[in-house]
């Protein structure tokens, strides 16, 4: 992992090489993003020799909520990863089977190997779906988020094994987005169709289930983190409500966007990143990861 780069020129220097002799894989860092009102998580779902799914569905039973679904996948060469976004105000970290037996996570200064390299089984990761920028990925529901920041953290580590001959990895760009000003932002058109996408991928409220606080977490993304206007924060929410259970009245609804119009702890228009990831990091194929 200390070998890792993102500087685009040594990156040509290693994809140019790695035609020959020396390979190299591609990594996603995980944790701080170069949006800095979200972070990014991995679970790392193993189903090769264990049922990593039914470990996870254990888990989701424990915890009284499934993850929410994901637009992306990482396929690894034995299981998946799955991407969430989490605040930037938490500390999650790295831990191995802490939460279920081959149910790890990636989190605060970690990475996980790209679609594109190849796995030590001979395997290629594989992308399954399409992978939004950090701010448009569903939230990690909170109480999985206090799960993990209970578990015992597991430093990022490597080990060392012989390259195979494989063909280079595709090229990602690094690049380092910045939250947009104002001026940039792009039109409402456009913010209410990326906070619709955002919105169809949180779970509705359910009465007694944190249902406030997650109908609020809605709210709060459209008007603030979107900075959608009321007539189309409202309707964005309307339709949100209808997966509610039960939905919520019209006042006290109201009252959840107008709270969230004003009483925001973050800048308004957080989530107008330009529409790209966080760091894709290259390192060489001599080196083998446990984030695998």
């Amino acid at each position: 992992m200390k070998s890792a780069s993102s500087n685009p020129e040594v990156v040509r220097k290693w994809r140019w090489v790695s035609r020959t002799d020396v390979q190299h894989n591609v990594g996603l860092a995980t944790g701080a993003t170069a949006d800095t009102s979200v972070k990014v998580i991995a679970v790392d779902v193993d189903v090769n020799g264990a049922d990593g799914d039914a470990a996870l569905a254990e888990l989701a039973s424990e915890l009284g909520e499934p993850l929410p679904p994901v637009p992306f996948e990482n396929l690894t060469g034995r299981g998946r990863h799955l991407l969430f976004s989490y605040s930037a105000e938490l500390t999650l970290r790295n831990s191995a089977s802490k939460l279920r037996p081959k149910v790890d996570v990636r989190g605060e200064e970690g990475y996980i190997i790209f679609a594109g390299s190849l796995h030590r089984s001979g395997v290629y990761y594989e992308a399954k779906g399409k992978l939004p920028p950090p701010s448009e990925l569903p939230e990690l529901p909170s109480r999985y988020a206090a799960a993990i920041a209970a578990a015992k953290k597991t430093p990022a580590t490597s080990a060392t094994a012989s390259p195979a001959p494989v063909r280079a990895a595709p090229q990602f760009s690094a690049s380092y987005p910045r939250p947009l000003p104002e001026s940039e932002w792009p039109p409402v058109p456009e913010r209410v169709r990326r906070a619709a996408a955002y919105l169809a991928r949180v779970p509705g409220a359910v009465s007694g289930n944190h249902g406030h606080d997650t109908t609020f977490s809605a709210a709060l993304a459209v008007a603030n983190d979107f900075a959608i206007p009321e007539p189309e924060a409202w309707s964005l929410l309307v339709t949100y409500n209808a997966r509610c259970v039960p939905p919520w009245d019209e006042p006290a609804l109201r009252r959840k966007l107008l709270e969230a119009s004003t009483k925001a702890r973050r800048p308004r228009g957080c989530k107008l990143t330009r529409p790209t990831f966080g760091t894709f990091l290259f390192f060489s194929r001599t080196t083998r990861s446990s984030h695998e």
